[in-house]
């Protein structure tokens, strides 16, 4: 076993540990995918946390002589890394950029592999099924409401005993395609927040304390009395955590669900890596900080053995791979995605 992919499954092993999720009955279940020297094609990929459990979880039944090791250090390191070709693949919970595409060695294809919702999770004692609206979040994260009685935020929730506590606000130190999809819900539903901060995978936070990946702002809320972040859906429901229910387009109070997330992507099927929002959209049951995670490969890939195994992985992943998603707390990619996926991986020629 190389000492790569030994650092890589120890990472994966402490990203697993920290975030309460086990993978090791995926590494055990067929571990020579993994591992194997008898393995004929090895593939190295980067970047978000968020896809880390399910590449876990996914990548050890696929089989066909190729090992996968990936190594979660967050969506926007993962696109420096593609754009060095240091990897074969990079993850992240938003596509690459003008920029960041000018700055890669050759043309860049993006798809989606998994869809996720952004959960506002808080740590409140006493205090269950808290009720926040969008503007009222967006004045949290600024700083303007720092007391959780607020009368913001008890307007919201009639007839819970909200106490007279500081508001302590978590968010992401590293660059974060999370960070991206949360900072654009908040650009779409408060003006101030948009005009002042914006969206951004590393935006200028006006308060709050900082924690590398999902797994260290989950830690920070938990330990943290008052406290407030957001993570991935996946990353709340196997920590356990109180999640908000948001106010979405229609007025109605949804907490992020597998189903309330694949609503909301269903309101605005016809997504690219160029026109990929799907927060705020329509629908009663839609929640409304939704996203997808995307994957990139460089279009041209003259090494036959890893072009055929990429693609023949991603297209795998995407389609029969999609049935580790439940299980594993994510949001199966709906048909028409599927489709998109297909058609953007017969694009990798050699």
């Amino acid at each position: 076993m190389t000492k790569r992919l030994i650092s890589i499954l120890l990472t994966l092993g402490a990203l697993a540990a920290v975030a309460g999720i086990s993978i090791s009955s995926a590494l055990a279940s067929r571990p020579s995918e993994l591992h194997s020297r008898s393995s004929t094609v090895r593939l190295n990929g980067s970047g978000s946390t968020f896809d880390a459990p399910l590449f876990a979880a996914a990548f050890p039944h696929y089989g066909h002589g190729v090992t996968v090791s990936y190594d979660p250090v967050g969506s926007g390191t993962g696109q420096k890394n593609l754009e060095a070709k240091l990897d074969d693949f990079g993850a992240f919970d938003v596509p690459m950029m003008k920029a960041d595409l000018h700055a890669a060695k050759g043309p860049i294809v993006q798809f989606p592999v998994t869809l996720g919702g952004v959960s506002i999770i808080y740590h409140v004692k006493g205090v269950s099924g808290l009720k926040l609206s969008g503007p009222v979040l967006a004045n949290i994260y600024m700083g303007k409401i720092t007391k959780w009685n607020d009368k913001a935020i008890k307007k919201l929730n009639k007839g819970k005993k909200l106490p007279n506590e500081a508001i302590a606000v978590v968010h992401r130190s590293d660059s974060s395609g999370t960070s991206y999809i949360f900072t654009d819900y908040l650009s779409n539903v408060s003006k101030a927040w948009k005009k002042a901060v914006g969206t951004s995978k590393t935006p200028p936070w006006p308060t709050g304390s900082a924690g590398k990946g999902s797994s260290q702002v989950s830690a920070l809320v938990k330990s943290t009395e008052g406290g407030i972040g957001y993570v991935e859906l996946a990353y709340a429901l196997q920590n356990k955590i109180a999640t908000a229910a948001i106010e979405n387009r229609a007025g109605k109070f949804v907490h992020a669900t597998l189903q309330s997330v694949l609503t909301d992507a269903r309101k605005l099927p016809n997504i690219s890596a160029t026109h990929f929002s799907i927060v705020n959209a329509k629908g009663k049951a839609s929640y409304p900080i939704s996203g997808y995670s995307w994957v990139g490969v460089y279009k041209v890939n003259p090494d036959k053995a890893k072009r055929t195994a990429l693609v023949g992985l991603f297209r795998w992943l995407v389609n029969t791979g999609q049935k580790y998603s439940k299980p594993n707390d994510y949001v199966p990619l709906p048909k028409a995605i599927r489709k998109y996926d297909t058609k953007q991986l017969a694009q990798v020629k050699g």
